[in-house]
């Protein structure tokens, strides 16, 4: 799910030029017809999805329970992919400081089995299910600057 803004389109275009698709939106506009088609994609079982889920203003890596909550309506995992990289440029003006790899620096990626899909009973809301959610993702994280580390 990408923005429906003008950053949100050059990752549109970033995307379908690697053959990937995006659906637009965002939780201020179009946030439930996003949704809906997000979800409904998810279903047919063809795609797999990716979110960002500090964002989209976050503050950075404190998860939000959105994500929580399209697992437990779609009874889905929830993978993380922790990235790490020798070399990089942050983007400053960010408001979760990107880092872009420089050319030829060593970029390693965790995939990570990190919620098993939540139950109707489960409240993506509770603090505990997104605090037992976002050490999952720290760890994954962790384990990716541990494998980089090893490699150098």
């Amino acid at each position: 799910m990408t923005s429906a803004s003008k950053e949100g389109q050059l990752v549109t275009q970033f995307f379908n030029f690697f053959g990937s698709q995006t659906v637009r939106g965002s939780s201020r506009n179009n946030s439930v017809s996003a949704l809906k088609s997000f979800i409904r994609r998810l279903n047919e079982d063809v795609y797999c999805a990716s979110i960002a889920v500090d964002g989209p203003k976050g503050p950075a890596l404190k998860s939000k329970p959105g994500i929580l909550e399209i697992s437990r309506i779609t009874k889905k995992n929830v993978y993380s992919i922790g990235t790490s990289c020798s070399s990089f440029w942050t983007l400053k003006k960010t408001w979760d400081q990107t880092r872009v790899p420089k050319p030829f620096s060593k970029v390693v990626y965790h995939v990570d089995l990190v919620q098993q899909g939540l139950t109707r009973d489960q409240d993506p809301r509770d603090p505990e299910v997104l605090e037992t959610f976002e050490a999952a993702l720290t760890k994954n994280y962790k384990k990716a600057l541990g494998i980089l580390d090893q490699k150098s």
